[in-house]
């Protein structure tokens, strides 16, 4: 399939927009194609050819949209330094949609509501670990996400004692939701909103349990 013969779908509006922030990709300086993967190409039907493409790397890099795509950032809680932080997000990672059952995200693809004193991008260093270990941990037959694609580019950020040239990988997962997804909804208290969620979880990523009795989220 050619690449803009993908049509990607959001279904995540359904939720009040305090839970996400529709934002574009910041796209980054003279961007290049470092590698792409051929077995995730196969997952969304997508021709090797078009991976080689300039269009391809416009659409990691958030300059060419696909249709069917409204690219937003996610609100999520966690923990982090040994803490629990009420509110983390998508700071650097934009949402793009989902093609054949699989969401495509971008990582570093510039500032969102959640990027907090960050920058929202990556550097190529920390991205090509993230590409080459997201496969080997499908190798070794761990569920993890998957890497489609990864650019370098002329646009620099500031790490640790220098300048490190800026990168986004493209990857792919079945679902986005994470626990602090639903630990970031319960703060609402609304026991519909984390229910909706629930089935929402559900419909995505277990269909198998749509219509079981204990199926629904108690809260």
């Amino acid at each position: 399939m050619k690449l803009n013969e993908l049509k990607l779908e959001v279904d995540y509006f359904e939720f009040d927009e305090k839970y996400y922030h529709k934002v574009n990709p910041t796209p980054l300086k003279n961007p290049k194609l470092v590698s792409f993967n051929p077995l995730a190409c196969d997952l969304i039907n997508l021709d090797y050819s078009e991976c080689q493409t300039q269009d391809f790397v416009d659409f990691i890099n958030g300059s060419k949209i696909l249709e069917g795509s409204t690219p937003y950032a996610m609100a999520y809680a966690g923990h982090q330094f040994g803490y629990f932080v009420p509110q983390l997000g998508d700071g650097r990672a934009i949402n793009l949609g989902a093609v054949n059952n699989w969401h495509l995200q971008t990582k570093g693809s510039g500032l969102t509501r959640y990027s907090r004193q960050g920058d929202g991008r990556a550097v190529l260093r920390s991205s090509i670990r993230e590409y080459i270990m997201s496969e080997a941990m499908f190798g070794l037959g761990i569920p993890t996400t998957r890497a489609l694609g990864i650019i370098d580019s002329d646009s620099f950020a500031h790490r640790e004692w220098e300048q490190e040239s800026c990168a986004i990988v493209l990857r792919m997962s079945p679902s986005w939701v994470r626990v602090g997804t639903f630990e970031f909804f319960s703060r609402s208290r609304d026991k519909e909103t984390i229910s909706q969620l629930a089935d929402y979880v559900i419909k995505q990523s277990y269909p198998h349990l749509e219509n079981e009795e204990n199926s629904q989220l108690i809260y």
